[in-house]
């Protein structure tokens, strides 16, 4: 009887179990000794520069980790996965991560049994995300982050301890350091790795939010900070508490404004004390976006909250209180309007124009008799000035032509 090298046999039956595998037949990985073996085959091909052998092994290994039906196998082929990723720790590595990057996403999108040891696997996952971070490989992060964030916030199963499992994994990758690595690489000179940048930041979020918001404040170019703003709106989870800090202590008027612009998105009319605090911020620009926030915040006290701002706000301000008031059914507005066409000489140039103008054009007033009359007193002290096309005097003309043509008609 002939004698058979058992070494040889070795190699036999893991090459025949090579075919099965490239064949679909994902049962092999049922076996410790041949995922053993598999294991050690990346290794190897690996030390030698086989890439595209690897990514091939990969790729088939990966189909099993999504689509198999047996979650076992799923999870054999998964950490054959894992277990070749913990050995790239180099630049050199980034077209493996890709690869491992797409499989651990759609792995993670079919998690929905528990089974003992899926814990091991999400400290594997966490460990490959943290690697891909340091290593700065912000488009294959993005990519595993963000089926991370929408499995942990979208509530896509059912199973509390997977879900554990999920936040555990998403607040474990949430590096202080990291976060503040991608917020600096975003916020330099445009380039397309910004793209994957900013959707990563997205995914980190609510973990990011925070970091984002001490950008948002530091930040001294206009550009920047606008994105900024533009992504935490897009997250707004957890972000009141540091607002509420940021708007204790002196803020350039810009980080104040911001401040305003996300206070508003918030949507509570009971945070209304936040921002009438800045009523009589000096800067004009902190004051109108008080006003745009008192409009955000709603309630059924808004009619009450801008009159009140009416009598703090600078008078330049005032013009763009009173396009807000005009939306709003309310007689105190009618007094407001009353009292300033009855005080314009006192209102200062600048702004005297634009609030006659528009106290003119609101039909909310024609009714009034007053109001008709304090009208024609306007046209009639423009015949002892002496200026052309005088903007006021023609609006006001035009209202009054449009009310005697409607009394004429009724």
């Amino acid at each position: 009887m002939k004698n058979y090298d058992p070494k040889k046999l070795e190699v036999l039956h893991f090459q025949h179990r090579m075919y099965d595998l490239g064949n679909g037949y994902f049962e092999v990985l049922a076996s410790d000794q041949f995922c053993n073996e598999l294991q050690q085959y990346l290794i190897r091909l690996f030390d030698l520069g086989h890439n595209h052998i690897i990514l091939n092994v990969l790729g088939k290994v990966g189909q099993c980790a999504a689509n198999h039906e047996r979650y076992n196998l799923r999870e054999r082929a998964i950490l054959v996965v894992t277990e070749f990723a913990s050995i790239l720790d180099s630049q050199k590595d980034k077209e493996f991560y890709q690869a491992v990057a797409v499989i651990l996403t759609e792995w993670l999108k079919r998690v929905e049994e528990y089974y003992i040891g899926l814990e091991n696997v999400f400290v594997r996952v966490e460990a490959i995300i943290r690697k891909m971070l340091s290593l700065q490989f912000w488009s294959q992060a993005e990519t595993l982050l963000s089926a991370v964030h929408k499995k942990n916030y979208e509530r896509m199963t059912t199973d509390k301890r997977i879900r554990t499992q999920v936040n555990k994994l998403h607040c474990g990758v949430a590096d202080e350091k990291n976060i503040d690595a991608i917020i600096e690489s975003f916020l330099k000179e445009k380039s397309p790795a910004q793209i994957a940048e900013r959707k990563l930041l997205l995914a980190l979020a609510p973990h990011s939010t925070g970091k984002m918001i001490q950008a948002l404040c530091k930040s001294t170019k206009k550009d920047s900070r606008l994105t900024l703003l533009e992504m935490i709106l897009e997250d707004m989870s957890g972000v009141l508490p540091i607002l509420m800090e940021k708007l204790k202590d002196r803020q350039p008027w810009y980080v104040v404004r911001n401040c305003l612009i996300l206070l508003g998105a918030i949507g509570d009319p009971d945070l209304y004390p936040y921002a009438s605090a800045f009523l009589c911020h000096p800067d004009h620009r902190v004051q109108r976006q008080v006003i745009t926030c008192i409009v955000a915040l709603g309630g059924e006290e808004v009619t009450e909250r801008f009159i009140a701002a009416f009598h703090l706000v600078n008078d330049d301000v005032k013009v763009s209180l009173i396009e807000c008031l005009d939306d709003f059914d309310d007689a105190k507005i009618e007094g407001i309007y009353l009292c300033i066409l009855e005080q314009r000489k006192e209102l200062p140039l600048s702004v005297r124009e634009d609030l006659v103008c528009r106290i003119s054009n609101s039909t909310r007033v024609h009714h009034l008799p007053r109001v008709v009359c304090l009208l024609k007193d306007i046209v009639n002290e423009s015949r002892y000035r002496f200026v052309d096309n005088d903007p006021v005097v023609e609006a006001v003309n035009n209202v009054l032509i449009r009310l005697e043509n409607c009394d004429n008609l009724s």
